[in-house]
Order: structure tokens, then C-alpha cells, then sequence
């Protein structure tokens, strides 16, 4: 069986809005998809509109967000090459992947909505009849009508543990 060419795609941006404080890719929107494709056998690169470093949401980086797959991420030296030197949007093509994985934060809110590459990147995986997923924040990487119109969406919320619970508002016990 051919192995899955998996493009992973974050954010480059590090600010909220234009304030002082400092966001980026939300680790475990990264990790999750990066190793359940990686772990099954999938080839995966990572890509943001800038290239390079990829910026991590502070807040994420604390002990009580912490999870398996962060961890993981964090002590795994591929995983960490692919998140210094992501590739730069302009220079990735549909055509040499299978998949396309978005991943959120809050730097998705400023990064993704206007981008005109991640746009045309995206429907060129949507033209070529090939999937793309969207976790949390990279939405809003679908908010020009014309991806609506040619797409079918599925949503699936899953919250997988006591800390995101409580982290979404959601947990009370």
C-alpha cells in the first residue's frame, strides 16, 4: 500500500491582533494530527504563509496543558526540525500531497482569513477531489463563500480530557 503524503498546515503569526501579546499555533492542534498521521505510516510536512519558525501559543506551553502528544512533540527531534523550518506557503503545491491538515490557535484568527495562498491551496486540495480537515481556529480558513459553495462539511466535536473541558468553559465537576 502507497503511503499518505500528509501537508500540515499552522500559522506564522505570533501577536493578537495588535496587541503586545503573543500567540501562534496551539501545540495540541499540531501534534494530534501530526502523529496520527505520522503513526500511520503517512509522510508528513509542515507549512505556514511565512515558512520557518512556527510560533507556539505561550499559554500552551504550561504544565497543566500539557498532553502525551505535546510531550512527544516537544522531545522529538523530526517533529521539532519540521517546526523550525516549516515550508512557506507560496512554494507548496496540492499535487504532491494526498491530505491537507489545518491546524488552529489563536494566530489562525489573523494569519488564515485573508491569505490568498492558503486559500488557493486549499482549493486546489478541494478541486483535485482530495480531503482537507480544519482543527479549531483554522476555520477560518473557509470564509470566502465561493470554498463554501463547492465543499460538503462535516463537524465533529470531541473533548478528550478533564483540562480541555475546563479550558473550553465546559467542565464543571
Amino acid at each position: 500500500m502507497k503511503a499518505i503524503n500528509c501537508l500540515l498546515i499552522t500559522t506564522s503569526n505570533n501577536r493578537l491582533g495588535h496587541s503586545l501579546n503573543k500567540t501562534g499555533v496551539w501545540l495540541e492542534d499540531l501534534a494530534v494530527p501530526y502523529y496520527v498521521s505520522r503513526d500511520a505510516g503517512e509522510y508528513v510536512k509542515i507549512a505556514s504563509p511565512k515558512g520557518g519558525q512556527i510560533p507556539l501559543d505561550p499559554v500552551c506551553r504550561s504544565r497543566q496543558e500539557e498532553t502525551g502528544d505535546t510531550k512527544r512533540f516537544q522531545e522529538d527531534a523530526q517533529a521539532m526540525y519540521h517546526f523550525s523550518h516549516s515550508l512557506p506557503l507560496k512554494e507548496v503545491s496540492a499535487e504532491h500531497f494526498d491530505l491537507g491538515l489545518v491546524a488552529g490557535g489563536y494566530g489562525a484568527m489573523w494569519d488564515f482569513p485573508e491569505n490568498e495562498d492558503l486559500k488557493h491551496l486549499l482549493n486546489d486540495f478541494i478541486g483535485q477531489g482530495k480531503p482537507i480537515g480544519l482543527v479549531g481556529h483554522a476555520v477560518v480558513a473557509l470564509n470566502s463563500p465561493a470554498m463554501w459553495s463547492s465543499i460538503k462539511i462535516s463537524s465533529r466535536v470531541k473533548t478528550r480530557d478533564r483540562r480541555a473541558k475546563r479550558r473550553r468553559g465546559c467542565w464543571n465537576g
